[in-house]
């Protein structure tokens, strides 16, 4: 999210949904927008909405796992976050 130009509660929105949650409730609201006989927009609203929120949790709970796949261990000790996520004083080990 650095390279956005945007403010910090948009970033971290988008950071939390995702950029499909995100567009998943975007879609949503322009199809609403464009149906006129809809019987039950509230249930779309829930049934978005609680698909979004199994994404967010269950992307939570496998990223540490595929992480640990895939030979990199976010909670090691030793761990180095990438380059471009260091910060001020580059690797840090």
């Amino acid at each position: 999210m650095t390279g956005i130009s945007a403010p910090w509660h948009e970033k971290t929105t988008i950071a939390f949904f995702g950029i499909r949650g995100i567009g998943s409730f975007y879609y949503l609201a322009y199809g609403l927008n464009h149906i006129d006989d809809l019987q039950h927009p509230a249930r779309l609203w829930a049934i978005v909405g609680l698909v979004v929120l199994m994404s967010i949790i269950m992307h939570g709970l496998s990223v540490t796992p595929i992480m640990r796949m895939q030979g990199r261990d976010p909670d090691a000790e030793d761990a180095v976050p990438p380059p471009r996520f260091q910060g001020p004083g580059g690797d840090q080990r």
